[in-house]
């Protein structure tokens, strides 16, 4: 019998039922797919509120999780950071410190680097820390000090659950070393790559800390973090001593305009900081000696600076003229490496001391009008 259409427009049973089992199956799973992407992204977020101390969480999955979401909406829900938390066995309290193995660069990387970003900065993802801390470190021709600085101090920031980086900030030239304005280089810089940091610690590379309940975290004071060394027999050598480590806000160190720029050669800087934050009806803080413990690596000492003592009397008359605003430096590389950031720069000794005869001559010449 005839059907009325034409035998090339017929399509079979069976080929009809499988182009709908296939449009079924695409469907389902899209279907599947969507609900095992609700899935990962629930698991994710109860992975960052829950996570426990021990734990770390991968920089890509950080990554993957920001794309999909603005930062704020995980972020928020991420527990603030407990340095003295009941509940956590990160803390050891009182630790060695290795002064003797060396280890490579490559060492270090290998077993550092995973929880690091470039630059050597670490974000603990698993609660928000109070403070963003840059470490400071001036530095020059003392490689193995700093590869032990490294392997003690990464471990050590962070049990403590600090969102930090570590700057290195290398004195290319020849010249006397200059630690105070290497410092104030250090803060500038450390700020140019990340405005947010808030707290900067100014850290001898060659002190190590013995106890871990030392908190590299800013208080509403200035603090003093080695007050017991064990090469100074293991006691505060003077009241008003600011040397070897030490803690300031960004707000402090705008306050007091940073370091003197002026010490080329060993001593006097710190004491005249010392000088600049009590001035600032500032109270220096610092750890019981039971705690503020750190052992220094042994090296050879530093040529002192013989203009120390004239420049540590007339320090008052100077505060706001030499400092922050009158830092002159050559940046000559600046390298985001995997456990620092490494900044490299030349400094003018004769320009630096010649335009800050001018200043003082032009302050001499408005006290007398």
């Amino acid at each position: 019998m005839a059907t009325g259409r034409k035998p090339g427009l017929m399509v079979p049973c069976w080929s009809r039922a499988l182009t709908s089992c296939q449009m079924v199956t695409k469907f389902r799973r899209r279907q599947l797919l969507c609900l095992f992407c609700l899935l990962v992204i629930g698991a994710i977020f109860n992975v960052f509120s829950m996570r426990p101390h021990y734990m770390r969480v991968s920089h890509s999955m950080k990554g993957f999780l920001e794309k999909l979401l603005p930062v704020n909406a995980w972020y928020r829900r991420v527990p603030q950071c407990r340095f003295f938390d009941a509940n956590s066995t990160a803390l050891k309290g009182p630790i060695d410190a290795d002064t003797d193995s060396i280890p490579s660069f490559a060492e270090l990387e290998f077993s550092l680097a995973p929880t690091l970003q470039p630059g050597g900065i670490f974000v603990p993802h698993y609660c928000r820390p109070p403070h963003k801390v840059a470490i400071i470190v001036p530095f020059r021709e003392r490689k193995v000090h700093l590869k032990m600085f490294l392997r003690h101090m990464h471990p050590f920031l962070q049990r403590q659950d600090l969102h930090y980086g570590i700057f290195v900030v290398e004195q290319a030239d020849q010249g006397p070393f200059n630690r105070a304005l290497l410092m104030n280089v250090g803060y500038v810089e450390a700020l140019r790559l990340n405005p947010k940091f808030d707290c900067f610690v100014f850290h001898d590379v060659d002190l190590l800390p013995l106890d871990d309940r030392i908190y590299y975290s800013c208080k509403n004071q200035p603090v003093h973090l080695s007050a017991n060394i064990d090469v100074h027999g293991n006691r505060l050598m003077y009241q008003n001593l600011f040397g070897g480590a030490s803690m300031l806000t960004k707000e402090m160190m705008e306050k007091v305009n940073g370091f003197s720029n002026l010490y080329f050669g060993w001593g006097g800087e710190d004491d005249d900081m010392s000088f600049r934050v009590r001035s600032h009806d500032m109270k220096i803080a610092r750890y019981t000696l039971d705690i503020a413990r750190y052992t220094m690596i042994r090296h050879a000492k530093e040529d002192k600076n013989d203009s120390r003592r004239k420049l540590l009397k007339e320090g008052r008359t100077r505060i706001h003229q030499d400092g922050l605003n009158s830092l002159q430096y050559e940046r000559v590389q600046l390298d985001l490496r995997p456990l620092f950031t490494l900044i490299q720069v030349k400094v003018n000794q004769s320009q630096i001391l010649a335009k800050q005869e001018l200043l003082q001559g032009d302050l001499k010449k408005l006290r007398k009008t």
